[in-house]
């Protein structure tokens, strides 16, 4: 099978005209506020995404860790509505929260959604945990948390996809200061919370060898297999400048046998837009209007410029 995909977007950051007011924090909905960082997005349904931020325990421990975000329907920007979250006993909340990943065909009812969400494993911070939680309307409840499934340092991206009615969870370390990094997987089970083994393969991003560069920054599989990934160049200065790029790496398929690998990639990722003075760290997908083609949202975490949340051109579909 061939996936084109013909356009290639380049946006340029100049600065952005819109005024915000101060962000709340008890539970309601906002307009016309500032977006926090977003470390990671994903889409539930309609104009609706839930959003990681990448918030400290114990530094920041009154800041929120998710949100609801709704695309704009007029003037106003993107509506936010930061949620309620309740822990399992015992578990402090959240540190530095840089993935949220949809578990496919997990509806439990039309308002209620199952979801990953993943802790960096930043070694200097030492939390190294992924959350299994339910979203019911504004309320995250956490029903379970395990250390992740192999050593880790610096996760950007994570996802899940269903092959062969099983679930794969996929993730990757952002690598900075490479070219390359592993993308790695391993099947997963909600009942009890729990991986299989890990598997991996080496992921390279075309181009040369950039300091400030990392080749993950986010990850995301759609709901027929194409797999894109994000990548960004963080100088380590809150003030930037970031730029990021978006990619089509590959797709899943059904494993030819027990040792096969379910990720097939491109032998040439394909550059699908660059985004300049903005650092993605959260790629969502829906099935864009037309029913064929995948509408592809970026999330940023631009540090002090806080996050924004945005839609690009739809891919063109399969041929």
């Amino acid at each position: 099978m061939n996936y084109c995909f013909t356009f290639i977007m380049t946006i340029t950051l100049i600065s952005i005209l819109v005024s915000f007011s101060l962000l709340s924090t008890n539970g309601q909905s906002s307009p016309n506020q500032a977006l926090p960082d977003l470390s990671g997005i994903g889409w539930i349904d309609g104009d609706t995404f839930l959003a990681v931020h990448d918030a400290k325990y114990p530094s920041e421990a009154a800041e929120p860790r998710a949100s609801l975000l709704s695309l704009p329907s007029q003037l106003g920007g993107t509506v936010i509505t930061p949620l309620n979250i309740t822990w399992p006993l015992g578990e402090n909340p959240g540190s530095d929260l840089e993935c949220v990943a949809k578990i496919p065909n997990t509806i439990q009812t039309q308002d209620s959604r199952l979801f990953l969400l993943g802790e960096s494993g930043d070694n200097d911070r030492g939390s190294k945990r992924i959350f299994l939680s339910e979203l019911n309307n504004n309320t995250l409840i956490v029903t379970d948390a395990i250390q992740w499934p192999t050593d880790i340092h610096n996760i950007e991206g994570c996802s899940v996809t269903a092959v062969d009615n099983e679930l794969i969870f996929i993730f990757a370390e952002r690598a900075h200061g490479s070219r390359t990094t592993n993308i790695k997987w391993a099947t997963l089970s909600l009942d009890p919370l729990q991986f299989g083994p890990v598997n991996s393969l080496e992921y390279r991003v075309p181009g040369e060898q950039q300091t400030d560069f990392r080749p993950v920054s986010a990850l995301e599989i759609d709901d027929t297999g194409k797999i894109f990934i994000s990548s960004a160049i963080d100088p380590n200065d809150d003030a930037g400048p970031f730029s990021s790029e978006v990619w089509l790496v590959g797709y899943i398929s059904s494993p030819q046998n027990s040792t096969s690998s379910p990720i097939l990639l491109l032998d040439s990722p394909e550059r699908l837009a660059s985004l300049d003075g903005l650092k993605v760290e959260g790629l969502a997908t829906r099935p864009a209007e037309n029913g064929s083609n995948t509408e592809i949202i970026i999330g940023t975490d631009d540090e002090f410029n806080g996050g924004v949340l945005r839609i690009l051109p739809p891919t063109l579909g399969t041929e």
